[in-house]
């Protein structure tokens, strides 16, 4: 199984650890989520396809945008309610369980 995340996440990724902690760890955490997951690319014809969709959040609709054109089975969000609309399912973290690979 390969999870997941838009590549406009890795800059936030960058921002929030490096508030809080220093820019070492910052690029360390970078280098762990270019290890540990796959990255959809962000192009025009992509965000246009988000400014297209019917929810208010954008940066929600790019999400769903992605899973859109990567052919995502869910999409794992704390955030359930802005995703009522999308085409792909959304679950929330705990539900993940039942998409991984039985031991």
């Amino acid at each position: 199984m390969v999870v997941y995340l838009p590549g406009s996440v890795v800059t936030d990724i960058f921002y929030i650890v490096r508030r809080q902690a220093d820019i070492a760890t910052a690029f360390a955490a970078i280098d762990l989520v270019l290890g540990a997951f796959g990255l959809l690319t962000i192009d025009a014809p992509l965000l246009q396809q988000a400014r297209a969709l019917p929810g208010n959040d954008f940066e929600d609709n790019l999400q769903i945008a992605c899973a859109i054109n990567a052919q995502l089975d869910v999409i794992v969000t704390r955030n359930l309610a802005d995703f009522q609309l999308s085409p792909v399912p959304a679950i929330d973290p705990p539900q993940i369980t039942a998409y991984l690979p039985k031991p």
